[in-house]
């Protein structure tokens, strides 16, 4: 009995102590709870931010690097080297279009250019020689034709001779006719002698007329004879002289065409060999490098002295008028672009000016500049509107391309803006000093700054949200300062 007493005393005693516990562990929890609800209606400390007018831009930002207007390397254009006889200019230095820069020396073409007039030289004196050739077989040509000429002398003296030949002839028809009549008449006579009719003496007359006769006849025909000889003798020398002539009238012709062939011939060998003198002396000219514009030296890669080979690079000219950026994108971003964007242009470095100006060209084509990467890009250049005179060819600079603008309109930062889209908002204080959640509706969005079409008037107060603390509606707030 004393036993089942004590346990049931040892019973009531963990009842008790249970209970007391449970209500300890009830009151602490209730005043807990009621401390808190005290605590959480005391109000939040928050800064506000005052609702203004502002700017909103809607940016790409990418780097570029610097260069003039028509910057360009010249390079060598000695084939096979050449030596640096002068650097005529000074890094910095402005120069004008056509000016001489530098002046190369090649020792092969120096020595081609000097051969080539040896032999110019040499084909002036032939063509020289064969000139007088040409003009002494031009005079030989001229006697041998004038000699030619001279032949109608003998044509003359052979016609002559012809009529004399036909005279003469005459003169034996008419010596003949006269000695057949005397003969006639001395047989007559002979007749009459024989019958003594007439006296001997009148026939020894008549015979000795016969006699006369044939002398005279004998001397025509001889002379005929003499006349013929000579008629062919004249002929014969005029039909010799002629063909001796001829033939000196076609070696002179010959002659003649030959040296006038030599001429020409050397008159276009000599043009041949001026024509690549000419060429030569370009090259040598060429040796001389020219500004194609006028614009400003800005690097010099040689000295007097140095060998430079063929597209070598000798200095870096640009236009210093006009100022220019050139910008790698990637593709997205540059399906953004346009012509004529507004970009702003400043040094890599805290707080450095920019200079303003304006996309110019946007390649159509996705290079990859760096085989390594895979990522291509589109190159866009943009002109500065004015040339700095500060920024450095060939520096990089940042460069804030505006894709859009907003000007005097409601702007916040982004940062003061929950939610998005048509559940964006932000949060206020009502006039009972409690938070409340404001839609509004947002236009351009920036990187940092957002407009806010609809929602917010200029001069009211936005909270700041705190990132250690999580608003809701209807907190009270104690706004402590502003931002």
């Amino acid at each position: 009995m004393e036993t089942v007493a004590k346990e049931k005393f040892n019973t009531g005693l963990k009842w008790i102590a249970s209970s007391t516990m449970l209500l300890v562990i009830s009151t602490g929890g209730w005043l807990g709870y009621d401390s808190m609800r005290n605590r959480a209606l005391e109000p939040l400390a928050v800064q506000s931010f005052t609702v203004k007018k502002d700017t909103v831009e809607n940016l790409i930002n990418e780097s570029g690097i610097v260069e003039l207007a028509n910057q360009q390397t010249l390079k060598s254009p000695v084939d096979g080297g050449g030596i640096v006889e002068r650097v005529l200019v000074q890094v910095g230095e402005r120069v004008e279009s056509g000016q001489i820069l530098v002046m190369l020396r090649d020792p092969e073409q120096q020595t081609a250019l000097a051969q080539q007039q040896l032999e110019i030289q040499k084909q002036e004196l032939q063509l020289e020689r064969n000139r007088e050739k040409t003009i002494e077989a031009s005079r030989k040509l001229t006697v041998a034709r004038q000699e030619v000429e001279g032949l109608s002398v003998k044509q003359i003296e052979i016609q002559k001779q012809e009529l004399q030949l036909k005279r003469n002839g005459e003169k034996v028809i008419e010596y003949t006719k006269k000695l057949n009549a005397a003969q006639e008449e001395l047989q007559e006579l002979e007749t009459l002698l024989e019958k003594g009719f007439i006296p001997d003496n009148e026939f020894q007359q008549q015979k000795d007329r016969v006699l006369v006769a044939q002398s005279q006849l004998r001397d025509a025909e001889l002379a005929v004879e003499l006349a013929t000889l000579e008629f062919q003798s004249l002929q014969n020398q005029r039909q010799s002289k002629q063909r001796e002539l001829s033939k000196q009238v076609l070696i002179a012709q010959a002659q003649f065409q030959d040296a006038q062939s030599e001429v020409n011939t050397n008159t276009r060998e000599l043009k041949r060999l001026q024509l690549e003198k000419q060429k030569f002396e370009q090259k040598i000219q060429d040796n001389f490098i020219r500004a194609s514009f006028t614009g400003k030296v800005l690097e010099i890669n040689i000295k007097a002295g140095d060998v430079v080979r063929l597209g070598e690079p000798l200095l870096t000219l640009g236009d210093t008028s006009q100022e220019l950026v050139t910008l790698e994108l990637f593709p997205l971003d540059a399906n953004q672009v346009q012509v004529n964007q507004p970009v702003r242009i400043s040094p890599i470095s805290p707080q450095a000016k920019s200079y303003t100006g304006r996309v110019q060209t946007i390649s159509k084509v996705a290079t990859n500049l760096n085989k390594n990467n895979s990522n291509a890009t589109v190159t866009a250049t943009v002109e500065l509107d004015k040339p700095s005179k500060v920024l450095i060819p060939g520096s990089r600079v940042d460069a804030e391309i505006v894709l859009a603008a907003r000007k005097n309109a409601v702007v916040l930062n982004r940062d003061l803006i929950q939610g998005s889209g048509a559940n964006a908002f932000v949060w206020v204080q009502d006039a009972q000093g409690k938070a409340q959640k404001q839609p509004v509706s947002l236009g351009l969005e920036g990187l940092i700054k957002v407009e806010v079409t609809s929602g917010l008037d200029i001069g009211e107060q936005v909270i700041v949200p705190s990132p250690d603390s999580s608003l809701k509606p209807g907190m009270p707030l104690k706004v402590v300062s502003d931002k």
